[in-house]
């Protein structure tokens, strides 16, 4: 098998000669595509495989940006692998939801290939049916055993946080609002229409009393969650769950009535403050008392209001406050929103208070690592802190093997000998 030969088309395409013939890079999708060339060409030039890889990545980079920064309406995707799909430019877009943590969250597709990490839902892109400000669950919506929902309409599940049930699930099918009572389940078979139909479910006839389940219900069919939660495309095609999903949350105001106290915005700072110290108000629930999750979860709330940027700017102070708890709990924030973790301003933390951060090394590059992609001072630091006994860390490193994957081949051996 001879050797894979490498070049440059033009002074800027990617290509390449394998086994299985020439291929070059689409400068509309970013795919290696079987394409001809002639490497005796002028405009041809060889390069090594190390220049083809740094190219290649810079220029999906850019693609990447593209695609992110372009308004973009999706819609449900008939195929089974996919959540979202769209076309764009003659091109046939789609999103595959990740299996977070083990992938990013979302995972691009463009002409079938999938090519793109997409840490971070993009501004620019509008999920189905989604209006003006509303918000949307992540994975299109949560079902739930627990009898408990969120009591406010505006609590939507968020992609990092712990799981929130969906209020607001619609069927795409029969287009009714998705009914659900907790602790019943039905009592032999049970016809959809008629259970849908009744007007108290909690005391309906055709449902028993049942521990630890919630039964979810539309003109369509009956569903009973029985395990913690599962997002509604967890079931095989054809269940009825599977036509089901988020149909938007409202924005929330302030002054509100949150967690059974009432907000107003000149008390928000100091709130913010009292939970990144782990003083908790009124009847914050119990998953959301974790380090830094009640302040995330009041951004979600505010998103693309003013509070939420203010929200942000209290958490940022934290991360050099006195007490390591509080320090915990500011970088457990950013690492749930990555969207704002440019506000931590990581190199300046990094260059002016490392000392800080000893013993917060998984905090920290959890809430920072996607920024190794983009920000030079950052990666820099990284890289000097990766070759250093006393400043390396796992973290650190995964990070590394995620964003800046060329430089930490290029430096095994060195790497190797600090363990």
């Amino acid at each position: 098998m001879s050797a894979t030969r490498y070049f440059i088309i033009n002074g800027g395409t990617p290509a390449r000669i394998d086994v299985g013939g020439p291929q070059v890079m689409n400068r509309e999708t970013g795919a290696m595509e079987d394409t001809p060339f002639d490497e005796s060409d002028r405009a041809v030039k060889g390069i090594s495989r190390q220049t083809f890889e740094v190219r290649l990545s810079y220029l999906r980079q850019e693609l990447l940006e593209h695609f992110a920064a372009t308004p973009i309406t999706w819609e449900h995707a008939a195929e089974e692998e996919l959540s979202y799909r769209t076309s764009l430019g003659g091109h046939e877009l789609g999103i595959r939801v990740g299996d977070f943590p083990d992938e990013p969250l979302y995972l691009l597709r463009v002409d079938g290939h999938e090519l793109y990490a997409v840490d971070d839902w993009p501004a620019a892109w509008v999920k189905p049916g989604a209006t003006g400000k509303t918000r949307f669950c992540a994975y299109r919506g949560w079902l739930v055993s627990k009898p408990e929902l969120p009591d406010d309409p505006v609590d939507h599940d968020a992609e990092r946080l712990p799981r929130l049930g969906c209020t607001s699930l619609r069927c795409r099918t029969c287009s009714q609002a998705v009914r659900s009572v907790g602790e019943r389940s039905p009592d032999g078979v049970v016809d959809a229409r008629t259970l849908f139909a009744t007007e108290g479910l909690a005391a309906s006839p055709l449902l028993k009393a049942t521990v630890g389940v919630r039964t979810y219900v539309c003109r369509c069919g009956v569903h009973v969650q029985t395990e913690p939660q599962q997002h509604v495309d967890s079931e095989e095609p054809g269940h009825v769950t599977t036509q089901w999903a988020c149909a938007g949350h409202p924005a929330a105001t302030l002054p509100r009535e949150l967690d059974g106290f009432r907000v107003v915005p000149e008390a928000l700072e100091g709130l913010i403050s009292d939970s990144l110290v782990g003083l908790t108000h009124g009847s914050v629930r119990e998953r959301d008392r974790g380090d830094g999750v009640w302040a995330a979860r009041m951004v979600t709330r505010l998103t693309e209001t003013p509070y939420a940027q203010q929200i942000v700017a209290v958490v940022a102070k934290h991360l050099t406050h006195a007490d390591v708890a509080a320090r915990r709990r500011a970088l457990c924030f950013f690492g749930y929103l990555p969207r704002y973790a440019s506000a931590m301003r990581p190199e300046v933390l990094l260059s002016q208070h490392g000392g800080l951060l000893e013993g917060l090394e998984h905090e920290l590059w959890n809430a920072a690592g996607a920024q190794l992609e983009t920000n030079t001072a950052l990666r820099e630091l990284a890289r000097t802190y990766a070759l250093d006994p006393l400043l390396t860390s796992p973290p650190l490193l995964v990070e590394l093997g995620r964003y800046d994957r060329q430089w930490l081949r290029e430096n095994e051996g060195r790497l190797a000998a600090l363990t």
